[in-house]
C-alpha cells in the first residue's frame, strides 16, 4: 500500500507520464494489478491520457513470461522486446542475419503480443554494450567473451565511419514499427562502450559532439518528428514489399496517411519497383530523411536508393 501510494504521489506531484518497472518478473502480479487500478482511477482517460507502464524482463526470452505481465486493462502496456533485440543486433550491427530473418522476428512479435500491446523495441540499454561497439567490430571480442571485462581492459572507440551508417539503418527500423521505441541516452549520437560500466559514459553535448555524431543526431531527429506527424508509422497496417538478405521494404497506412519504408544494406545503388496499391493510387511521396520525392502512378513507384541508406517516404500532411 505504501509503495503504490508513493508511486501515485510522484506521478501527481511532478506530472509523470509513465513508469518503467525494473525486473518486473520478480514482482507480485497482485501488486501490479493494484497499481494499475489506482493509476486508472487517478488518471482517467481521456482527461489526462493513459498512464504508461512498461516492464523490464531482462535476459529472459520466454515470450510467455513476458506476456503474462501484459494486459492493457489491468497490468503493463508492454515490455522491452529483448527477443527482438537479439535479432536487431546481429542484423544491423553485425550483418550476420538478413532482413528476411529480421522480418520473421518482427512478425512473430507482432502476432504473439497483438496490436493492442505496445512493446518497446530497443538498440541497447544500461545492461547491454553499446550498439555502435558491435557495429564497429569492437565486440564481440575474439579473446574475452565478457563485455564488462573488455570495457576495463581497453579503450572502445569508433574507428570506422561505416558503423554510423549501420546505426542510422537500425534507427530507421526502430522508429517505423509499432510500439514505443526505447532510446538509451547517447545512442542518438552513436556513443560507444562495452559492458557496464563502460556503457554509462558521460553524455556529450555541443562542441564535444563530432560532425559525424551530429549527423546521427540529425537523422534520429528527423525520424522522431516524422513518427510524431505520421500515425501510419505506429498505428498503421504494415505490408511487406521486400525482405531479402540486404533489401527490405514495407508500406504502412492509417486512414489517409501512408508511409513507405525502404532499406538498402548493400554497397551498391539499388533500383526498386513496388506496387503500392491498394494503399496508394496516384500520389507524390517525400523521403523525410533526404527530401527526395517519388511519384506513384496507379500505385506503381520506381526509384533508386544509395548504398547503406534508408528512406521513409510519406504522403503530405
Amino acid at each position: 500500500a505504501w509503495s503504490i501510494a508513493d508511486a501515485l504521489w510522484w506521478a501527481k506531484a511532478y506530472g509523470i507520464d509513465g513508469y518503467r518497472l525494473d525486473a518486473i518478473k520478480h514482482v507480485s502480479q497482485d501488486w501490479l494489478t493494484e497499481l494499475r487500478a489506482e493509476l486508472n482511477t487517478a488518471f482517467p482517460e481521456p482527461d489526462g491520457g493513459r498512464f504508461y507502464l512498461v516492464g523490464e524482463t531482462f535476459d529472459y526470452f520466454d515470450k510467455g513470461l513476458l506476456k503474462s505481465f501484459i494486459d492493457t486493462d489491468t497490468k503493463l502496456d508492454g515490455q522491452f522486446d529483448f527477443p527482438l533485440y537479439d535479432v536487431i543486433i546481429p542484423c544491423f550491427a553485425l550483418a550476420q542475419l538478413g532482413f528476411d530473418e529480421l522480418e520473421s522476428a518482427l512478425r512473430e512479435s507482432e502476432e504473439f503480443y497483438g496490436r493492442s500491446v505496445r512493446m518497446s523495441a530497443l538498440l541497447g540499454n544500461h545492461d547491454k554494450s553499446r550498439f555502435i561497439a558491435f557495429a564497429d567490430g569492437d565486440l564481440p571480442d575474439p579473446i574475452d567473451s565478457d563485455d564488462e571485462e573488455v570495457g576495463w581492459a581497453r579503450t572502445i572507440r569508433v574507428d570506422n565511419a561505416a558503423a554510423y551508417k549501420k546505426l542510422k539503418l537500425a534507427m530507421t527500423f526502430l522508429l517505423t514499427i509499432d510500439g514505443v521505441p526505447m532510446i538509451y541516452y547517447g545512442d542518438e549520437i552513436g556513443m560507444s562502450g562495452a559492458g557496464d560500466p563502460d556503457n554509462r559514459r558521460m553524455m556529450r553535448f555541443g562542441q564535444d559532439v563530432t560532425v559525424v555524431e551530429a549527423s546521427v543526431k540529425a537523422h534520429f531527429a528527423k525520424l522522431a518528428k516524422t513518427r510524431a506527424a505520421h500515425p501510419s508509422l505506429y498505428l498503421g497496417s504494415r505490408r511487406v514489399l521486400a525482405a531479402s538478405k540486404d533489401q527490405y521494404a514495407y508500406v504502412r497506412k492509417h486512414e489517409d496517411d501512408v508511409s513507405l519504408v525502404v532499406f538498402n544494406r548493400t554497397e551498391e545503388i539499388q533500383r526498386y519497383v513496388f506496387e503500392l496499391s491498394p494503399e496508394v493510387g496516384d500520389a507524390v511521396l517525400t523521403d523525410t530523411l533526404s527530401d527526395t520525392e517519388i511519384t506513384a502512378r496507379n500505385g506503381r513507384v520506381v526509384f533508386e536508393l544509395a548504398p547503406m541508406e534508408s528512406a521513409v517516404y510519406v504522403t503530405s500532411k
